[in-house]
């Protein structure tokens, strides 16, 4: 893949690299030597910017050389010589060094092998020749430069890497009288699906296609602020870099509300916009953008960057496609989502979690025949929470593995429990979000849940959603048959809202239909819906699948659906979820149709407006 190369070279690391002088650090006892280098160097029409330095028993941390010339010309100082280099070896592994040698034999033989046994770059003996000594301090700053290039660069597009860009900006932001700047951070949205779909060529392709549309911003935006740096001799801003996978930064001129700027990014945002030809298609990528400014957001390089891409990830959960600037809200927000993570990490250890139950109605009789499991968090102080506080903290931190093993376990234990008591037989319903199916374990947490208490299996019903689905994933389809081995039910969850296809039923062998609540709501005056739900229920009834609707509030809506034989329903018309020993008490009742006064098995705090008196941590998209 060819490397991205912005219009005036503005992004690349290697220009600034190479226009400066070589810069040497001379080591040696003789004050002069480092003159005679110079000299010799110039001679040669290889100007360098040499500088003297006298031995010490320990080298700094860092030298901001490009070579070290070490004198070991006299025998009696050799021994210190290659202590330095060894010194030099743990402490500045990447930095040549050019040990200068005794012009007599036998010295100059044995120092050369014991400078290269310490870790000499190379060897130059006495009388220095210029033109072999401008030979040597060319080979061997050049390749310092080479691994510089390779260490500082993103090699697919020829952009800083992360590193690299943080270094420079923190130099930067940190130098004498620095002026606003504004970080950009960028995550393309949806970037692994064309991955997976159309090759990792595809991918590479759209990656350098969007450093280049960066790329052309960011000369417009800082050009001229550039070149006047270049010319007063002062370090250029560090522009644009490639962070991560799909992940970009630049560093502009300029802060929130200044014109230019905000023109620039206006620039960008249509030029992402644009359709990107790839693969013999035109392809419609998106992109996120957390933009911090300097010093308003943050007084230093790392703040900055953590504040930018505090935005990013705001900008992200609202759905994507969006620029955010970070502000009190996206700081207030953020900590929220940490310390809701850090307490959920506890919860799913200190009982503090509950699961409710909403029963699963026929239609016919009006009895209930089934459950789904919901997951609440009785919080030490803020009380009963439901799922939408926490479930997506959970999926983005990784937690929905443990909180989901924790439910399987749950649901398996209570259900056994109530056939033990003698209560009528319930299916119980779980569950199962895209992130907890990315993780290894899922089948083997439902098989050790079930084995553990004992649940019978065919009782068991694993809702997935259509998103889960989407694509030709082997792994997805092996993992769903897996399941199915284990003998439990499958249903596909919020059926109609997605992309979900008669051959997507077939092959995943589902038992039941999940209507959603979108389609129910106003039936049968909404039409749209009543089209939809009789077409779902009569795929169902030709595939011999179950179909459940769900959120059915009012009698028309019930009515509607006893016209398909064999429906379920779920919803405020029969119960709200409910606790375990509510909804004992509800089976003991074997209470048939819908509620006909507010349930009063239902605690009043289940009441939504009840749960809480505050926001969810970042509950936006």
């Amino acid at each position: 893949m060819p490397l991205i190369r912005p219009p005036g070279s503005a992004t690349r690391i290697d220009d600034r690299v190479e226009q400066v002088p070589t810069a040497i650090a001379v080591l040696s006892p003789d004050e002069t030597l480092a003159g005679t280098v110079e000299h010799l160097l110039a001679t040669a029409d290889r100007p360098a910017l040499v500088r003297g330095r006298l031995p010490a028993d320990r080298l700094p941390d860092s030298l901001d050389t490009d070579l070290l010339v070490l004198d070991a010309r006299e025998p009696h100082r050799a021994a210190h010589a290659f202590a330095l280099l060894r010194t030099l070896r743990r402490q500045l592994a990447n930095l040549p060094t050019l040990v200068l040698l005794p012009a007599a034999e036998p010295a100059r033989r044995a120092v050369s092998r014991q400078s290269l046994q310490n870790g000499a770059t190379d060897v130059l003996a006495e009388p220095l020749d210029p033109a072999e000594l401008a030979l040597r301090v060319g080979n061997l700053t050049a390749l310092r430069r080479q691994r510089d290039r390779l260490l500082q660069l993103d090699p697919l597009t020829g952009l800083a890497n992360r590193a690299e860009f943080q270094r420079r900006m923190a130099r930067l932001l940190a130098g004498p009288s620095p002026q606003a700047r504004t970080l950009l951070v960028l995550n393309l949205d949806r970037f692994n699906p064309v991955n997976a779909s159309l090759g990792f060529a595809a991918g590479d392709t759209l990656l350098q296609a969007t450093a280049q549309r960066l790329a052309n911003m960011v000369a417009g935006a800082g050009g001229a602020e550039r070149r006047d740096a270049a010319a007063a001799g002062q370090p250029a801003t560090p522009w644009v870099a490639r962070l991560e996978s799909d992940g970009f930064a630049a560093l502009l001129p300029g802060a929130r509300g200044d014109v230019r700027l905000e023109t620039s990014l206006a620039a960008l945002g249509r030029a992402l916009a644009q359709p990107y030809p790839i693969a013999g298609r035109e392809l419609v990528v998106t992109a996120s953008i957390g933009l911090a400014s300097f010093p308003a957001d943050a007084a230093d390089a790392g703040t900055l960057l953590q504040r930018a891409s505090q935005a990013l990830a705001y900008a992200k959960r609202r759905g994507g496609r969006r620029m955010v600037w970070f502000d009190g809200v996206v700081e207030r927000r953020a900590a929220d989502r940490l310390l809701t993570e850090q307490q959920l990490r506890r919860a799913i250890g200190a009982d503090e979690l509950r699961l409710w139950y909403q029963p699963k109605v026929d239609c016919a009789t009006g009895r209930m025949v089934g459950v789904e499991a919901l997951v609440r968090w009785q919080h030490p102080e803020r009380g009963l929470l439901g799922p939408q506080w926490f479930v997506p903290v959970a999926e983005a931190s990784g937690l929905i593995v443990e909180l989901g093993s924790w439910v399987a376990r749950e649901a398996c234990r209570q259900g056994r429990r109530w056939l033990d008591q003698g209560l009528p037989p319930l299916g119980i319903a779980i569950n199962v979000s895209v992130a907890q199916t990315r993780r290894d374990g899922l089948v083997t947490t439902i098989r050790d849940a079930l084995s553990t208490s004992g649940f019978p299996a065919d009782r068991l019903t694993i809702e997935l959603t259509e998103s889960l689905l989407i694509g030709d994933d082997e792994a997805t389809a092996q993992m769903v048959r897996d399941l199915k081995a284990l003998g439990v039910n499958l249903s596909l969850d919020d059926f109609g809202t997605g992309y979900a296809s008669m051959t997507m039923l077939r092959r995943f062998a589902f038992d039941e239909i999940k209507i959603d609540r979108s389609f129910v709501r106003g039936l049968p005056a909404n039409a749209e819906g009543a089209a939809i739900t009789r077409a779902i229920a009569g795929l169902a009834s030709d595939l011999g699948l179950r179909v459940v609707a769900e959120g059915v509030e009012s009698a028309a809506e019930l009515a509607f659906l006893r016209g398909f034989p064999g429906s379920r329903y779920q919803g405020e018309l029969f119960s709200r979820p409910v606790d375990a020993a509510a909804l004992a008490r509800m089976l003991a009742e074997d209470r048939t149709g819908p509620r006909q006064t507010p349930d009063p098995s239902v605690p009043a705090a289940m009441v939504p407006a009840a749960v809480t008196p505050a926001r969810p941590p970042d509950q936006t998209g």
